[in-house]
């Protein structure tokens, strides 16, 4: 499904990552001008609000691109599913995990 861009909402929590890596987002808006799908975002909707839980880079390099919209994979759940959700992502694919993300995905799951 397609989704307004407007309508995804982030929190640092749901996402495993310290920093988002800004050359990384660039080279996916690099290959969105050229036609190139990138796959869809993870989203939960959680009491009628849209969270991502998987594919920061690609949200940003959507609206790096000035793209209104994304295609995103929608998934029914709780803030904790979707806490979990983005605990597990990224770890065979996607921009490898440092140390410090490893360690915050730690944290947050400690804390749950």
């Amino acid at each position: 499904m397609d989704l307004p861009l407007a309508k995804i909402r982030r929190d640092s929590q749901l996402t495993g990552r310290v920093e988002l890596s800004e050359q990384v987002a660039e080279d996916y808006a690099a290959s969105l001008a050229v036609n190139v799908q990138l796959p869809p975002v993870v989203v939960f909707l959680i009491a009628r609000a849209y969270w991502l839980v998987d594919g920061y880079h690609r949200y940003r390099a959507h609206e790096l691109a000035k793209f209104k919209q994304i295609r995103a994979e929608v998934v029914e759940g709780t803030f904790r599913d979707a806490l979990l959700y983005a605990a597990a992502s990224n770890q065979k694919h996607g921009l490898r995990r440092t140390n410090e993300d490893k360690r915050k995905v730690v944290t947050v799951l400690l804390k749950d």
